[in-house]
């Protein structure tokens, strides 16, 4: 719409913007990055609503590197961070060794939801215990019309020995699951949901996430049992091009997938600067978003089964949260923000307007929040 290009006209050529307020803002947001390994996206806003004071229980169920964490902590309120990466874990025992009010849990959504799940039938069927295969029943994929076939491709059969789940390499779930995820979030007075990639996954290229710097073809998040290397290299060109479709809305994605298949047949696809390269050579002309950036979120999205993850974790969250609980949520894709949208109706009491977007002046100081759409909602009494 016109009021939406309006609002995000930040470029040198928007008369109320000089072109030395933009460069000085973009060398601040670069030195803020070097101190700062992330920048917490509309912090006044969720603090506004959340409204945390040393009597309240946060959850950050994306941690990070706690940008929002600290901020509640900063208030007196109690933290528990979850994050499914070794890196944010380890920086948040480090948080947890100085600040007894904060606790970090490494899991994924899924493996909370699998718990819930697990107890929820014990509790049906007399304590008995039951089988992984009977309590997976949840299949949030088929109900979301973007991700029609999202279901047959993650079915798809694959192998590479050399990509094994890092979940059985680096953490026993054992661990984690120790932890009595019913108890923490029934307790919770607020609870905060990120799911932007945060900047320090971003900025490393060992992991592989940026189409811009060179890396390894990982883009994982944590506990992952599959690595974008896998996908490029092993998966049918329709599968490729499935994903590279549902995932990241991309019109080409099947020439594309042609395209990757062609060259994988002269030399395995190994680093993000050859995938990138193999993209950008679909597309002519100049484009002001990187040809790339849709097919490597889709690969990224896949990899890291999010889509799932999302509708998992709010599956819980629906059932858990006490009544009154407040829920804030950030998203950067439509298709999450559909998640949200539609999990939102009839569970949570919702702000006028439903939603919110980063101000102008955040868009420049941190130009990764563009696309931020914010959603806060209370749980209803049932």
């Amino acid at each position: 719409s016109r009021k939406s290009k309006k609002r995000n006209s930040y470029s040198y050529k928007n008369p109320k913007i000089s072109r030395h307020i933009v460069d000085e803002l973009k060398t601040k947001e670069k030195q803020i990055r070097q101190d700062q390994l992330h920048i917490p996206i509309m912090a006044r806003e969720i603090m506004d609503f959340l409204k945390p004071t040393p009597s309240k229980k946060f959850i950050d169920f994306t941690f990070g590197f706690g940008g929002h964490a600290k901020l509640l902590l900063s208030f007196g309120a109690k933290v528990t961070g979850i994050d499914r990466d070794k890196e944010s874990f380890l920086y948040g025992k480090k948080l947890e060794k100085q600040n007894s009010r904060f606790k970090i849990i490494r899991a994924k959504f899924s493996d909370i939801y699998e718990q819930h799940e697990k107890s929820r039938l014990k509790n049906q069927n007399n304590g008995k215990e039951l089988d992984s295969e009977h309590f997976m029943t949840l299949n949030p994929e088929k109900n979301l019309c973007t991700y029609t076939n999202a279901n047959e491709i993650r079915n798809t059969k694959w192998s590479n020995k050399n990509y094994e789940a890092d979940a059985n390499k680096d953490m026993d779930k054992k661990t984690y699951f120790k932890e009595d995820f019913s108890k923490i979030i029934s307790e919770a007075d607020g609870i905060l949901l990120d799911f932007g990639v945060s900047s320090e996954q971003i900025d490393n290229q060992e992991k592989g996430f940026s189409f811009t710097n060179e890396g390894p073809l990982k883009m994982q998040m944590g506990l992952n049992n599959v690595s974008a290397y896998d996908v490029v290299n092993l998966y049918d060109q329709h599968v490729l091009a499935d994903i590279i479709y549902h995932y990241g809305d991309e019109v080409k994605s099947r020439q594309i997938a042609s395209k990757i298949m062609e060259k994988r047949k002269e030399k395995k696809i190994e680093t993000t600067k050859e995938l990138s390269d193999i993209v950008n050579s679909c597309f002519r002309g100049f484009s002001k978003k990187p040809h790339s950036a849709k097919t490597f979120q889709a690969i990224r999205m896949f990899v890291n089964d999010e889509v799932n993850e999302i509708v998992k974790i709010l599956h819980v969250l629906k059932s858990k949260m006490k009544a009154g609980a407040k829920l804030a949520t950030i998203t950067f894709h439509s298709g999450e923000d559909k998640i949200i949208k539609k999990e939102f109706k009839g569970c949570f009491l919702t702000t006028k307007p439903k939603f919110l977007q980063p101000s102008l002046e955040e868009t420049l100081f941190n130009s990764r929040s563009r696309s931020a759409k914010l959603r806060l909602g209370a749980k209803k009494i049932i």
